[in-house]
């Protein structure tokens, strides 16, 4: 690395000063002879190098090789440089003057200054990941080399290990968890992901054994991210067993129970399609956050990203435990109450915006009435949700065009609210609304609510 090099006179004048000196300071060799070093920097940088030069002045001690100092120039360039200053002597022996050597350091300086950001914004990330995920109902893995580099609370309690002796396992000893009938196939999933491969199946159910023997199904959603530079498989597990066990009771019994069962079915289909939005919204909001540390950006956009995170977990809880209140066999009655339909609609819509704020949303609601109640259930934003979800999700266009409109109407001597979601994707295939709408209400279609007068 090339040294620059300087003398002045004792007063602080430049009487000399090489070509890598100026390079590294930023001026020209004009600018610098005859010019006090004061001129060439900031009140506090000059203050610096003041001291700097009067204790060598009356110590007579060089400044050390090792010291570094920090200046910023009068052309507001920010400088770290290493170096020796020692007193200049002619050949009688007098002191005339100051010379010293100067090493650029900058880059390396701020390098580490970067480097200890990213890892206080990773350690600070992680916790707050750790955070969320420690409060999920669902099992949340990192697997990497084979080994569980991250798994939350709700593990060990589903499979029946202690958390020493997961930390414990060998690589891939994790197998044995998994039942021979279904170890290859979650194996070869998990190897794939592990090492980035692209693969189709983001979801699939397999039997678990637990550690006192008893088998369990799960179902896991999982993905290839990027943790600490390497590829993982990022997993969330639901414990399924008992709705599996309950499908099993209801095959027994098809004639007695199949309106239930079908009842079920319905439930079944509506929270996997909505935990699948939910999951991937999670899913995508960790990704970020990984990324956004390794390209040290704000924080702010990290905290925005957990905090997404964590509504979204908040949400699919809320909506398990209403599904499973509904989907019980012997409610065959939903209860309803009154509910104000334009408030929901409005959080909806709200909630939409927030989710997808990399996408460009055109939102046009027509709606002259400010209040409307109608008969319902806390159901009815995931209804909203669903729908609008579907028309941003299954949507290339840009941008995204989303008309709602309000209105009322008579059915069969009735009184109903009728509220239309329009958008400009694609749609559903005529072949297949008869069937689609048979089970769950499809995007760009009427949904009526019973009005209370």
């Amino acid at each position: 690395m090339m040294e620059g090099y300087f003398e002045t006179d004792l007063m602080g004048n430049f009487v000399y000063v090489n070509f890598e000196y100026c390079k590294i300071m930023g001026y020209s060799k004009e600018e610098v002879i005859g010019k006090n070093y004061r001129l060439l920097y900031d009140k506090k940088s000059s203050e610096v190098l003041f001291n700097m030069f009067n204790q060598i002045y009356k110590t007579g001690i060089p400044r050390p090789p090792t010291g570094v100092a920090k200046v910023i120039t009068s052309k507001n360039k920010l400088i770290y440089f290493e170096g020796t200053i020692d007193l200049l002597y002619d050949s009688k022996g007098n002191q005339v003057g100051f010379y010293g050597f100067v090493r650029d350091i900058t880059k390396r300086k701020i390098a580490e200054k970067n480097r200890k950001k990213t890892e206080e914004a990773l350690k600070e990330s992680e916790q707050k990941f750790r955070t969320i995920a420690e409060q999920s109902f669902m099992s949340i893995i990192i697997i990497q080399d084979g080994i569980f580099k991250y798994f939350n609370e709700r593990l060990p309690k589903v499979n029946g290990y202690s958390p020493e002796e997961i930390k414990n396992w060998k690589p891939y000893e994790f197998a044995k968890l998994i039942h021979p009938d279904d170890r290859d196939f979650v194996m070869d999933q998990a190897k794939k992901k592990e090492i980035g491969e692209k693969v189709v199946i983001e979801q699939y159910k397999y039997r678990m054994i637990r550690k006192d023997g008893e088998i369990r199904w799960l179902e896991n959603f999982s993905k290839t991210i990027n943790y600490r530079g390497s590829p993982a498989d990022f997993i969330i597990s639901m414990d399924i067993t008992e709705q599996i066990n309950a499908e099993k009771q209801l095959k027994k019994s098809e004639s007695k129970y199949r309106e239930a069962f079908n009842r079920s079915n319905f439930y079944k289909d509506l929270i996997a399609h909505d935990i699948n939005n939910i999951l991937q919204n999670i899913l995508s909001s960790v990704e970020l956050c990984f990324l956004y540390v390794d390209e040290e950006k704000d924080l702010i956009e990290l905290k925005r990203m957990l905090k997404i995170s964590k509504q979204q977990v908040g949400r699919a809880a809320n909506l398990i435990l209403n599904t499973r209140k509904l989907s019980r066999l012997e409610e065959i009655k939903i209860f309803t109450q009154p509910i104000e339909a334009i408030e929901v609609l409005n959080k909806s819509i709200e909630f939409l915006l927030k989710s997808y704020q990399d996408k460009k949303i055109k939102l046009d609601v027509e709606n002259p009435y400010k209040t409307i109640m109608v008969q319902g259930n806390k159901l009815l934003i995931d209804i909203f949700e669903n729908i609008l979800i579907n028309a941003v999700k299954h949507n290339q266009n840009s941008p995204i065009d989303i008309m709602i409109k309000v209105s009322s109407i008579q059915k069969e001597g009735l009184d109903f609210f009728k509220f239309e979601f329009k958008d400009n994707a694609i749609g559903i295939p005529d072949v297949n609304k008869e069937l689609i709408f048979q089970r769950v209400i499809p995007r760009g279609k009427v949904l009526l609510m019973r009005y209370i007068r």
